[in-house]
């Protein structure tokens, strides 16, 4: 439950293609919405992510957290329509054992509000480059600060789907890094 909880988060951050075929993501440097009420502006639409998510699509991440072992999450959207995608998690330790299988839906519009950030606690910043095992990428970097914890969550702005890192610190450690393996 809590490696869909993690993906469900990354998948609206960033938005990734769908409806079983694959199209190359079309440069999004500047696309940046107008913020609803309260949300900051998000970097992809709900459309570009459901075009992103495609059958087949596949992401990793290396996950360490503050106490716990590191994990590698498998995601795979093993179905995708109109309203939902269907993912396949797979959680495994450093040696490759695996801790948790699982399938689960959900909406388009469920996926892309795990995406949403409270505009008075976030900060962003276009253009910062980024490396992680995936590759080099021009990212936009949202900051989310509540209190004594920071969050941060880059985005790749060509590749839609979710972030190709994000970190949270407390009281200014790092207790939390996952950073995307590759992305297909």
């Amino acid at each position: 439950m809590a490696a869909m909880h993690r993906l469900a988060l990354a998948l609206v951050l960033v938005g990734l293609p769908a409806c079983g075929h694959h199209r190359a993501p079309k440069p999004v440097a500047n696309a940046a919405m107008e913020p609803s009420g309260d949300v900051a502006p998000q970097l992809f639409t709900v459309e570009q992510l459901r075009e992103a998510c495609f059958v087949g699509r596949v992401i990793e991440y290396r996950m360490a957290a503050e106490g716990k072992p590191t994990t590698i999450e498998h995601w795979e959207f093993v179905a995708a329509d109109d309203q939902e995608a269907t993912i396949h998690s797979i959680t495994r330790d450093e040696a490759g054992k695996v801790l948790e299988d699982t399938t689960a839906k959900a909406s388009w519009d469920e996926l892309y509000k795990h995406g949403q950030f409270p505009a008075a606690a976030t900060s962003i910043e276009d253009g910062v480059p980024l490396t992680v095992a995936a590759g080099e990428f021009q990212t936009r970097l949202y900051t989310v600060t509540d209190g004594d914890t920071v969050r941060r969550f880059w985005f790749a702005t060509t590749l839609p789907g979710p972030p190709v890192q994000f970190t949270t610190e407390r009281g200014g450690t790092e207790v939390q890094r996952a950073e995307m393996l590759r992305a297909k």
